[in-house]
């Protein structure tokens, strides 16, 4: 494992060869913290890198409160699991993981990123504005009118709802309202919810999304997670297990 700096370009360059050849065994670990503080962030750094210090990856500190990790763990199944192993390293409940399986589009953006040694340039501003962001925002994309409402009695005394029926609009609506929360349906008319996962995080990195289905099928809960989303409900969802959703996105304050 290896600690690079930001702007570091000629490491992953180095890597390039051993993660084209192995695809399936790679991740992308973003790890964003709501202390913007640098040595809290160090400390996260140096916790990842000890776990993992024989893996093949690099680590790289790309703000005050932005962590991205690549690594072979080797093909995995289940990132849910996977996710619960990496958050044991995390110091607190401050912090935010994401784990998603390497694919070329991810391994682009993180170049690009390495590319970028302007930090200021660097940062996710969808983030950010969410860290700073008084009040909460959330989003529920369902075409289902009622579930809609549902959701959004319920969650609507924490913070603002703004709503999407139809998957071609989901991405448009979400680069408007900025939600903390996004709930999100696998099965919508238009661009499911699964296609939808890669559009949204190509907009915003850390975005934090919960699937939704009337259906709890294992492989479309496992592809979702791969991709990025951060958990699942099954539809309809009780007020705690919202509430308990809610609880664990690190910008909603309750």
């Amino acid at each position: 494992m290896i600690i690079a700096s930001p702007g570091n370009k000629d490491v992953l360059v180095q890597l390039a060869p051993s993660i084209q050849a192995d695809l399936d065994g790679w991740q992308i670990v973003i790890v964003r913290t709501t202390k913007k503080n640098p040595d809290y962030a160090r400390m996260i750094v140096k916790k990842l890198a000890a776990a993992y210090v024989d893996k093949d990856g690099l680590i790289v500190q790309k703000a005050d409160h932005n962590i991205v990790m690549l690594v072979n763990l080797g093909a995995h199944k289940n990132y849910i699991e996977l996710r619960s192993e990496l958050e044991k390293h995390l110091p607190d409940h401050s912090s935010h993981l994401t784990v998603r399986k390497m694919s070329l589009q991810g391994l682009r953006r993180l170049k690009n990123d390495l590319h970028n040694k302007d930090p200021e340039k660097a940062k996710n501003a969808f983030y950010d504005k969410r860290l700073i962001r008084k009040d909460n925002i959330f989003m529920i994309a369902d075409d289902d009118m009622f579930l809609r409402k549902t959701i959004g009695t319920a969650i609507k005394k924490f913070g603002a709802v703004f709503e999407a029926e139809n998957g071609d609009g989901v991405v448009e609506e979400y680069r408007k309202s900025n939600p903390d929360l996004l709930f999100l349906d696998i099965h919508m008319p238009g661009k499911s919810g699964i296609e939808l996962i890669d559009d949204i995080l190509d907009h915003d990195p850390d975005a934090h999304i919960v699937m939704l289905s009337a259906d709890s099928v294992k492989t479309n809960i496992l592809q979702a997670i791969e991709k990025g989303a951060h958990s699942f409900l099954t539809k309809p969802a009780s007020k705690d297990k919202l509430l308990e959703v809610l609880q664990k996105c690190p910008t909603v304050a309750m």
